[in-house]
């Protein structure tokens, strides 16, 4: 009986952990950031599954001048992919310092 309970529960949390590294919706990069060179900065926001990205400081990645936003999805290992015209950026939070590489730059999470 108490090997069955065991069992059980050692399934649970394995289910449990399973679901939880498939489930990255990518809520870690929503906020606004700042480079940690310059003043570049980034805005990242919900737009139903994927993401806006509004460019500030001059930089962007799509060819809308008006208002300098990109879209940019979750792919399936939990990096933000931003589509730049012919090209696809990656970025990701780096676990250590908990900032966010993308494009070549690295950008701290304004509070």
């Amino acid at each position: 009986m108490k090997r069955r309970a065991f069992l059980a529960a050692a399934g649970a949390a394995v289910m449990l952990g399973l679901t939880a590294c498939g489930s990255d919706d990518g809520e870690k990069y929503l906020g606004t950031w700042k480079a940690t060179r310059g003043s570049l900065g980034l805005t990242i926001e919900k737009n139903g599954k994927d993401f806006i990205i509004t460019h500030t400081g001059g930089m962007k990645w799509s060819a809308d001048e008006e208002n300098k936003k990109s879209s940019a999805t979750v792919n399936k290992h939990g990096q933000l992919e931003v589509s730049a015209g012919p090209m696809t950026i990656t970025g990701s939070i780096e676990e250590k310092t908990g900032h966010l590489i993308i494009g070549g730059k690295e950008y701290v999470r304004v509070e």
